[in-house]
């Protein structure tokens, strides 16, 4: 299944506790407006870091980048089974502005299962 991860609106940090795969996992999302990696666009972007409910850091200050796997790179045994994305159905936003999550983008999960169904091993 692939499911939407809310998130807050108009809020520059915050912590939520999220379900991944029947997983509890704490997700740290911080907008850093000094940044500058969205070209052509105004300055800032969204950092994402995965904490188990334990707090234990599992993956600190991965960039929101639109349509790019977020935990495949970084996977251990203490990850969520499954990857998490930000979803641009436009594919014309390279990096989700300070408003743009919940309105023109969609943090999304693919679980497990979803992920073998695709043929991308885990």
């Amino acid at each position: 299944m692939i499911a939407r991860i809310p998130v807050a609106v108009d809020t520059p940090f915050w912590r939520q506790r999220t379900s991944l795969d029947g997983r509890d996992f704490l997700l740290d999302f911080a907008w850093n407006e000094r940044s500058l990696a969205r070209q052509a666009e105004a300055p800032g972007r969204w950092y994402l870091s995965l904490y188990s409910v334990e707090e234990q850091p599992l993956a600190l200050g991965m960039p929101l980048v639109c349509n790019v796997p977020l935990l495949s790179r970084r996977r251990t045994a203490a990850f969520p089974p499954g990857e998490i994305m930000v979803s641009d159905p436009t594919g014309r936003i390279i990096a989700p502005g300070f408003s743009d999550l919940n309105t023109l983008v969609q943090l999304v999960y693919f679980d497990a299962e979803t992920m073998r169904g695709l043929g991308v091993g885990l």
